[in-house]
């Protein structure tokens, strides 16, 4: 596809440009944290067992995909 028929995409830059962070540093100068702000047991966390796929099951109403296996 050429520029034409895409015209939204700049060919000639990175796709995730590198950003700026000095504003966002910049916001927190002068700002004191106070002491008990996320206390240690705040932070911590357990760990997680999370299956994002756990919803998808044998009954679902989602079309059957096929995986082709490219390594072979």
């Amino acid at each position: 596809m050429n520029s034409e028929n895409n015209p939204l995409v700049d060919r000639d830059q990175p796709a995730c440009p590198q950003g700026d962070w000095s504003g966002f540093f910049a916001a927190f100068e002068g700002v004191e944290i106070p002491e008990d702000f996320l206390s240690a047991q705040e932070r911590g966390q357990r760990a997680h067992d999370r299956d994002p796929f756990q919803w998808l099951n044998a009954s679902s109403d989602l079309p059957i995909m096929v995986i082709e296996d490219r390594a072979q």
